[in-house]
């Protein structure tokens, strides 16, 4: 037997989920404001969560971790760290180490952005826990007026323990 989705006051039912769908998203889309209903099955109950969300038209990175540098430095991404910004003061730095997270998780991106150029840049998988990280098409260094607008950014694969360069 399915779960009744979509019965909610002034809705009009969307479809039924099978047992193998246990989680599921229905929206109803405004100019603005996109409500989105979530079914949450598990062993004990099934019930309903609710949650509002507003598109001012800006997206939001509360992960993000600002340092600022005066010198050479040698840095570790946190965990939960999605954009990582080196700020630096001096202008250009001519040393940089960098370190990916030590727990990530499948699919985790970490993007790098600096305001300066970095003249040798090692970046470094965390072999803390996992001694297999790595880290494809590292680069050696960071220049300001190419590589910063965008910054860099990898995407880890769980499966061979791997950081990918996407930019």
């Amino acid at each position: 037997m399915g779960i009744p989705h979509g019965h909610l006051p002034g809705r009009t039912p969307t479809q039924t989920l099978g047992p193998r769908q246990a989680h599921a998203f229905v929206s109803t889309n405004r100019l603005v404001t996109r409500e989105w209903y979530q079914w949450i099955l598990n062993p004990q109950t099934l019930s309903l969560q609710t949650q509002t969300l507003t598109n001012t038209g800006a997206s939001v990175d509360a992960s993000y971790y600002l340092t600022t540098q005066l010198s050479n430095f040698n840095l570790t991404i946190q965990n939960d760290c999605e954009t990582f910004i080196i700020n630096s003061i001096i202008g250009t730095l001519a040393l940089g180490t960098i370190t990916m997270p030590s727990s990530p998780a499948d699919g985790q991106k970490v993007r790098i952005c600096c305001n300066a150029t970095i003249t040798t840049l090692t970046l470094n998988a965390n072999t803390t826990i996992n001694a297999s990280q790595s880290v494809q098409n590292a680069p050696t260094t960071f220049v300001a007026s190419t590589t910063g607008p965008m910054g860099l950014e990898f995407i880890y694969a769980a499966g061979n323990s791997t950081w990918y360069r996407r930019l």
